[in-house]
């Protein structure tokens, strides 16, 4: 009978053991569809359309993490994007996770991963972007570094004291730059600033030419007062490979943004960005309004209003070229966009 016990003891303590590794997977997703109105864009004349993606692109995920133990974990994202409206794949062709796919260790040291992931540019001004990625988000006009970027290792410290750190190095690969960014955040309470440095050897993995540079510099910050949060973001673009700097070599842009909640249910936005080009006549304003109706933690209905005016008009070289996500204006003076939406988490 003892020897049964510890036998016994012996299995239910392997198999706790088994247990405690075992990874957790958890499925996730957005769906998101919008009814937009589009005027000014390209090729010139108006359209309306139905569009996937107006708040949030639509996606379908994994993300797990496996306890290690001693506080060190395991973690991994895969991520692929596709289009509500006819259920095509949204990513390049081949490509399975074309939206995340990196995994790494997280710990008291900070959290290392690799593989293929937003850059920082891009989650650190999505945070600060009062319209919450709907039409008149900031990336319009600020450069998010290609939002994404393949060949990544990046590093992000503990928090200490509100502040923390992280660094990215992407690998060149065919068209693809060399490319570095440096964070350095401080969240506390109702305060959150960023500082960042990007800075690209070659053309973003959007762009063909791998000649290209770009140097990025930003500093951003929201408080919260309780009834409204003040955002505002400032950036500096040297260098033709930028998001929106293929005609320009030198362009600071400066965004200021509030949002207010409405009742229990509601969220206002409203943002002003002004682009002013350093080396030329190519700047551009942009002026925009949000409205947020959530019926649960993971529904939502959104409209957006937004209006951008090229200051270089018809487009030769070099010449403004903004625009809103759905409709761009390459060949026109600005574009004013008109969109609803729903969007629904799971």
């Amino acid at each position: 009978m003892k020897k049964l016990a510890f036998s016994a003891l012996v299995i239910g303590s392997a198999l706790s053991t088994i247990a405690h590794a075992q990874t957790t997977v958890t499925v996730y997703g957005v769906i998101d569809e919008s009814l937009a109105h589009v005027s000014g864009g390209n090729p010139k004349g108006s359209t309306t359309l139905l569009a996937g993606g107006g708040n949030q692109a639509s996606r379908l995920g994994f993300m797990g993490k496996e306890d290690l133990g001693g506080g060190l974990s395991t973690i991994f994202v895969l991520e692929n994007g596709f289009n509500a409206t006819n259920g095509a794949q949204s990513s390049p062709a081949g490509s399975a996770f074309s939206r995340k796919s990196y995994v790494g260790l997280t710990g008291n040291f900070g959290t290392a991963i690799v593989g293929h992931m937003y850059t920082l540019s891009y989650t650190t001004m999505s945070r600060l972007d009062a319209m919450d990625g709907i039409a008149g988000g900031d990336d319009n006009m600020f450069s998010r570094g290609g939002t994404r970027r393949n060949d990544v290792v990046q590093y992000t410290t503990p928090t200490v004291g509100g502040f923390y750190g992280a660094v990215a190095y992407s690998f060149p690969q065919a068209v693809q730059a060399r490319g570095t960014e440096a964070l350095i955040s401080y969240e506390n309470g109702p305060v959150n600033l960023k500082l960042l440095r990007n800075d690209q050897n070659g053309a973003n993995s959007t762009q063909a030419s791998p000649t290209v540079v770009a140097h990025n510099t930003f500093l951003g910050g929201a408080y919260d007062f309780g009834i409204v949060k003040a955002f505002f973001e400032a950036q500096d673009n040297r260098g033709a490979g930028s998001d929106h700097g293929l005609y320009t070599q030198h362009t600071d842009i400066l965004a200021l943004g509030l949002t207010a909640p409405v009742g229990a249910h509601g969220l206002v936005g409203t943002t002003y960005t002004v682009a002013r080009d350093q080396s030329g006549n190519n700047g551009a304003k942009q002026y925009a309004a949000s409205y947020q109706y959530f019926l649960s933690k993971r529904t939502s209905f959104y409209t957006a209003y937004v209006h951008i005016v090229n200051q270089s008009g018809l487009i030769t070289t070099p010449g403004a070229s903004f625009g809103t996500p759905i409709y761009t204006t390459a060949e026109a003076a600005g574009t004013t966009e008109f969109e609803f939406g729903i969007l629904h988490k799971f």
